[in-house]
């Protein structure tokens, strides 16, 4: 493949946004309130599982936190909260997804968060690579920013004459070597298996 045309990263992105959620088949407490508010404030069982599961998910961010200058343990870790909570939310969704594309040898990849400054909210964190293509795993989007800001706007009930911002997030950013060292730990990130 080559790497370095727009829908060539397309295509990439697309195949590690499909794989992260093969890989990681767990629920998203914020997702399920998001797109399901009415239908989940009728299940008090079900919004207790997901308070939880947020806890849980908060807890272990907590954690790791003191890892962030530690990639390699980083990720590790990641890995692993996830697979032990059996949840994740966007932040997660898009460190695995940094994680896929660094292992798929994409490296101008950053993390932001969408905007809505007229209500003075985030509405997501996803991947952009190339300031033009979004990797938003949470929802299953990989596509040109304009397209994914109209789908943003229409799963998100937002005036399409709002506008967006996009916020420059922090990551914990892997060299090759330290890639190298994660990528046996999840192989089904890796397209050329």
């Amino acid at each position: 493949m080559n790497l370095s045309t727009p829908l060539n990263n397309l295509k990439i992105a697309t195949k590690i946004s499909e794989r992260v959620n093969e890989r990681f088949p767990y629920v998203s407490p914020n997702k399920m309130a998001r797109l399901n508010y009415n239908e989940l404030c009728q299940d008090k069982e079900l919004l207790t599982k997901l308070k939880f599961k947020q806890m849980f998910l908060m807890e272990a961010r907590e954690k790791r936190a003191h890892l962030q200058d530690n990639p390699v343990e980083f990720y590790k870790r990641l890995i692993n909260d996830t697979d032990r909570i059996r949840a994740l939310n966007c932040q997660e969704y898009s460190y695995l997804s940094y994680l896929g594309m660094r292992i798929n040898g994409i490296k101008d990849c950053k993390a932001i968060k969408p905007y809505l400054a007229e209500n003075d909210k985030v509405i997501d964190h996803v991947l952009i690579q190339n300031d033009n293509i979004f990797l938003d795993t949470w929802l299953g989007i990989a596509d040109f920013g304009n397209k994914v800001i109209d789908l943003y706007k229409k799963i998100f009930h937002i005036n399409q004459n709002s506008k967006l911002e996009f916020i420059e997030k922090p990551i914990v950013k892997l060299s090759d070597e330290e890639v190298n060292k994660i990528k046996p730990l999840i192989s089904e990130l890796d397209l050329t298996i």
